[in-house]
């Protein structure tokens, strides 16, 4: 803890500029939509009040700040109010609410801190739903947490927090997703099943009766190469590059030009070449193989990043946007991660979730403030992910605005004052902080002291 003091005349009001470089400890996480072959350091920002930023504190963060006691991450997921993460040698990790045992853990009721979600080993990834979590090994399927409506697919609706299963009946699965109260998965033939909640047809099999096992869903022809399922429905891409989705649709999220929900696959209109696919709560996203992103669902937050805040059941175009690698929907705001390794956002800003230091929303791509070379990215309810290289120190946040303690109060023209202020390192960041503290009045600079 530091005390910065500067001598000078006071006139008007004044503020003072920190601009910090904290100590913090490596970290790591990891990503459903885009993740990494190389492990990291994650990084997280926004709703923290569970504890799903695993930074400490249930505070939560407008910039992105490192995960606490975890590193070799190589993918990370966010969910509705927790976080799972995926480590190079096999394990999963979880941070934030375990109310209904989506931390693997039958006894704790959250944590602030990564711990190891038990039971599971060899896994090679992971995803969180609305509160199950679903994991891949060896092509099986292991699931844990809220059993409401089956989603677990054990066979039953058991009641309570689940620890990790196996999936019964399911075998040479490739990919998973977890949705908010349902799950799929997909076969290496290029089949897809699901099972859990299906009140809106999120299951694709032409009713609204839950399953508790996993169902083939219908309708669909041909191989599918990746799969994506929202709070209460589901997509998958075809290896045409066109976009098939099912289930809830007021907002328009199956873009297929209507607000009528669907219990069979129908295909997303005016949709090809896609590459890549990812489902938030209402809106949807997918990118193209020229690197641009198409959005449709739900605008209410401008989480469509096309300009406004109309919603649209047909595809339109993310603006100011190009040379997109990967791609991640959440609650109501939206991620994308370029080509060149930086990261930007769009949509709700309630919780600081969009990181660029600021509480306000966007119908527009903005730059994710101090992340760079970023190489994978999730997006929770309320919160936001990066996975940075392993070794690169993680970003220290933006500069912060504080109130002086003047010497003097009231003072009057012409005299001599001292300023002072205390400069500590707020967790998950430790050590004694470093940098520059600029004095200022209005906009004319002062002086500048070093914290040393």
């Amino acid at each position: 803890m530091k005390k910065p003091k500067h001598r000078g005349y006071f006139r008007g009001i004044l503020c003072l500029v920190l601009t910090l470089s904290l100590g913090a400890s490596p970290v790591a996480h990891h990503s459903p939509v885009s993740a990494s072959p190389i492990s990291g350091t994650s990084v997280g920002w926004g709703a923290g009040t569970s504890g799903q930023l695993g930074i400490s504190t249930l505070n939560g963060s407008t910039t992105p700040v490192p995960v606490s006691d975890i590193n070799d991450v190589t993918a990370i997921s966010g969910g509705s109010s927790y976080t799972l993460a995926l480590k190079a040698d096999g394990t999963v990790w979880g941070w934030g609410s375990n109310l209904y045992g989506q931390l693997g853990s039958v006894n704790s009721p959250g944590t602030i801190n990564p711990v190891q979600v038990s039971g599971l080993s060899n896994i090679t990834a992971v995803r969180a739903g609305g509160s199950h979590g679903l994991a891949l090994k060896d092509g099986t399927v292991w699931t844990w947490g809220r059993n409401t409506y089956g989603q677990l697919g054990n066979g039953t609706t058991s009641a309570g927090k689940n620890p990790p299963a196996q999936v019964s009946g399911l075998s040479n699965i490739i990919a998973i997703a977890a949705g908010g109260s349902h799950s799929l998965a997909l076969k290496n033939d290029g089949t897809v099943w699901a099972w859990g909640y299906n009140y809106y047809g999120q299951l694709g099999n032409d009713t609204t009766t839950d399953s508790s096992t996993p169902l083939q869903v219908t309708g669909l022809t041909g191989i599918f190469t990746a799969i994506s399922a929202s709070s209460s429905g589901s997509m998958a891409l075809k290896s045409d590059g066109t976009v098939w989705a099912w289930g809830y649709n007021y907002y328009g999220q199956l873009g297929n030009g209507t607000t009528t929900n669907s219990k069979i696959p129908v295909q997303v209109n005016g949709l090809t070449n896609a590459v890549a696919i990812s489902t938030g709560s209402y809106h949807s996203l997918a990118l193209k193989s020229d690197g641009a992103v198409s959005a449709w669902g739900r605008n209410t937050f401008g989480q469509l990043g096309n300009g406004n805040k109309v919603n649209s059941s047909s595809i339109t175009g993310v603006i100011n946007l190009s040379n997109v690698a990967a791609i991640s929907a959440g609650g109501d705001h939206s991620m994308a991660l370029k080509l060149d390794g930086s990261v930007w956002t769009w949509g709700d800003n309630t919780y600081g979730q969009l990181g660029n230091g600021t509480f306000t929303g966007s119908t527009s791509p903005l730059h994710v403030t101090n992340l760079t070379n970023v190489i994978a990215i999730s997006a929770g309810t309320s919160h936001s992910f990066g996975l940075i290289p392993s070794g690169q120190t993680p970003p220290a946040g933006t500069p912060s605005t504080t109130a002086l303690t003047s010497s003097a109060n009231p003072s009057t023209p012409g005299q001599s004052v001292t300023f002072t202020t205390t400069v500590s390192a707020v967790p998950p960041a430790t050590g004694t902080p470093a940098g520059t503290v600029t004095f200022k009045d209005g906009t004319i600079t002062l002086a500048g002291v070093a914290l040393n």
